[in-house]
């Protein structure tokens, strides 16, 4: 019955692991294709090496159970190093492909704003836990939005974009705070840090209204830091 139970437990705790590492990708922007083609190799490499150490636990969950303890034999010095050396290698070797399917990607859609012709904006992370956007008006100025307040100090800044039109989003903090401007149905998530202007260039593809997040835990007021981008 502990036999049983043990085996059970290891894998319905591989297969909760699995499903809570899955998720759904709804990209909706110019930067769709390569930010979801690189996820499904990253998820893909993950349940690969899941199944693997999975597998290898509950065979070790069985063979070395308490019942049978007393016919284990220790391994030689020379084995274990074999083993060491093993499944450092393969760690490394792991980690090598991720970085290769990885950087062209990234590299590609780094600081992208330098070659683009679009419309530039401004995200700007305050010390006081708001995004405020500045946006460039139809007569060339700038407009400053800065966000709604609500009963439950939810912060909400709103502002209004064109779809399938360039924009050159650009991204500074003008406080100490270090923010993560985090739009998960267009697929960006772009770091806010002090003293340096991050980038990127986006087109947004279908209409709606997508949510603004921080994704960095930057307070007390993390929570109520909140955006809308309305695309029409």
């Amino acid at each position: 019955m502990r036999k049983n139970s043990k085996y059970k437990l290891t894998l319905l705790g591989s297969l909760f692991t699995l499903l809570m590492g899955i998720q759904l990708v709804s990209g909706r922007s110019n930067l769709s294709d390569s930010y979801d083609r690189l996820f499904n190799i990253v998820t893909w490499i993950s349940i690969v090496v899941l199944l693997f150490v999975s597998v290898l636990m509950a065979r070790f969950v069985l063979k070395y159970r308490e019942e049978v303890e007393g016919a284990r034999s220790p391994i030689g010095h020379t084995m274990a190093k074999k083993l060491e050396a093993g499944w450092t290698a393969l760690a490394i070797f792991i980690i090598l492909v991720l970085m290769a399917v990885s950087y062209p990607t990234l590299s590609d859609l780094d600081d992208t704003v330098a070659a683009g012709t679009g419309e530039k904006l401004i995200i700007e992370g305050t010390a006081n836990w708001e995004w405020v956007f500045h946006v460039q008006n139809s007569t060339g100025g700038v407009d400053v939005i800065r966000p709604v307040v609500d009963s439950n100090n939810v912060k909400t800044t709103t502002m209004t974009l064109e779809v399938n039109k360039e924009y050159n989003f650009i991204f500074w903090a003008s406080g100490s705070w270090i923010h993560s401007f985090f739009v998960p149905d267009l697929n960006i998530k772009m770091d806010v840090n002090p003293g340096t202007n991050n980038s990127i260039s986006l087109t947004i593809l279908e209409p709606g209204n997508y949510v603004v997040l921080c994704a960095e835990f930057c307070g007390a007021g993390h929570s109520q830091m909140r955006g809308v981008i309305i695309v029409e």
